[in-house]
């Protein structure tokens, strides 16, 4: 079971591309959806009119009903999308040690300066790097936090805009998508790969076009949102923040169609994480594995129905869509990727969230339907999907045998996950290095961009 699941999907990437070769292949854009729920979508059965734009792609899309993150929160979710590793073994995740601070990208709280992670491993080969090895064009607009070019994503794009990024509410999708198409404009006939996050369902919830209203009794207040708000304007702020951020995908998807090049695009849509809105009385993500935070929305529009659309009901990881992205394209799939190309050939679902802040750390196993979560105080839980969807009923005193099994498993799949290249491992930069660095202009103040820091391109 674990050897299935870590098992290489190919060869080692080319080295060098072909810019002739590339302007033959199709175009490429890569979303992400920040903090987004797969059940809040159209396209997976939402009873609320949030996704048009999106329900609209899904008709020409492969629409996986299974798909799950590998984490919890923003930074390692992106690094396992574009390296196609796990959290462990591409290395950007939190450490109390680690170099890069939330507070040195962001304003914010004291509290900030706690938030301390590393990047990916400095000889990892990102999505980007491999597809600018093809004669790819490469752009990126983002607009969470933990994407500034501070924490290491930026790897392999020839432009990364990471601007209007200077606080926790991150940049809006009106931006974004003005952004976008603001690059794509300014760039040549050949072909390119376009990576897009989008942060708006992400708290605090701002709901900059009001539509919070639509999902609420008539004459209720939105503004100021209430210090303690109810489950039912919660979840009317978070549903009105995905729609807002619909709205101006529809304007990315119109922009590509009217310049013919939707038909003939590969269109990936995707989330980081979920977000928990009261399931296991808590809100928010980042500090466990359960499944409102882990399975996530995936989308696939393949060039002329290349990829068969409709729903598709095998696992699928973000660690998966590297592999079946090269794969499709015809490109060798570098050593050392732990997805699957064929998402069929997923036995099992393994995730990992180390918190900020240093609370407990959790490992995720789904196997035949039962998940076992391991939790770094002992405080163990399993769960049987198939007839527990929500994970209500823990099954860990009652089924001791298979949990105990089921926690063997898990320690040697986290055993056997390979770690970063320790020569890669960024320096500490301490608070005096820091404030030096701020002085000299090197970090900033407020959210402007920031150099890269050893270890982190």
């Amino acid at each position: 079971m674990c050897a299935a699941l870590l098992a290489a999907s190919g060869a080692t990437a080319s080295a060098a591309g072909d810019a002739s070769t590339a302007a033959k292949r199709p175009d490429i854009v890569l979303i992400t959806l920040d903090t987004t729920r797969a059940d809040h979508l159209g396209a997976y059965g939402y009873e609320r009119d949030t996704t048009p734009h999106l329900d609209r792609l899904a008709v020409d899309a492969a629409v996986y009903q299974n798909a799950y993150s590998t984490t919890t929160w923003t930074l390692p979710s992106h690094a396992s999308l574009l390296t196609g590793k796990f959290p462990t073994s591409h290395g950007a995740m939190h450490d109390a040690e680690g170099p890069l601070i939330r507070g040195d990208a962001i304003d914010g709280p004291e509290f900030f300066t706690l938030h301390r992670a590393r990047g990916i491993s400095g000889d990892e080969t990102t999505m980007a790097d491999i597809l600018r090895a093809e004669g790819y064009a490469t752009g990126a607009v983002v607009a969470g936090p933990w994407l500034k070019r501070l924490f290491g994503l930026a790897r392999g794009f020839d432009h990364y805009d990471d601007q209007q990024i200077s606080s926790v509410r991150g940049r809006l999708a009106e931006q974004v998508t003005t952004a976008a198409i603001e690059w794509l404009e300014a760039s040549s006939a050949g072909s390119f790969f376009l990576f897009l996050n989008y942060y708006d369902p992400h708290g605090p919830y701002t709901d900059p076009a009001g539509l919070a209203a639509r999902f609420l009794p008539p004459d209720t207040p939105i503004y100021p949102p209430p210090e303690n708000p109810s489950a039912e304007f919660r979840h009317a702020s978070y549903d009105g923040e995905i729609m807002y951020m619909d709205r101006h995908l529809g304007r990315l998807f119109d922009y590509l169609r009217a310049q013919g090049r939707y038909d003939d695009a590969w269109i990936l849509v995707t989330a980081d994480h979920g977000e928990l809105l009261g399931e296991h009385d808590t809100t928010g993500h980042g500090y466990s594995l359960y499944e409102a935070e882990l399975r996530i929305p995936l989308l696939i529009k393949s060039p002329r129905g290349q990829l068969k659309s409709g729903p598709r009901d095998e696992r699928i990881q973000l660690t998966d869509i590297l592999p079946l992205l090269l794969t499709e394209l015809d490109l060798p799939i570098p050593d050392g990727v732990q997805g699957r190309a064929r998402a069929e050939d997923r036995p099992d679902v393994y995730a990992e969230v180390y918190p900020l802040g240093g609370r407990a750390q959790w490992r995720a196993l789904i196997h035949d339907g039962v998940k076992f979560l391991w939790n770094s105080e002992g405080k163990h839980e399993l769960y049987a999907l198939k007839t527990d969807p929500d994970e209500r009923i823990d099954l860990c005193s009652d089924r001791a045998g298979l949990a105990k099994t089921l926690e063997a498993a898990t320690d040697a799949l986290f055993a056997a996950l390979p770690r970063p290249s320790d020569s890669s491992a960024p320096t500490h930069v301490d608070t005096g290095t820091r404030e030096a660095l701020r002085s000299l202009g090197y970090l900033p103040d407020s959210g402007e961009s920031i150099p890269a820091e050893s270890g982190a391109r």
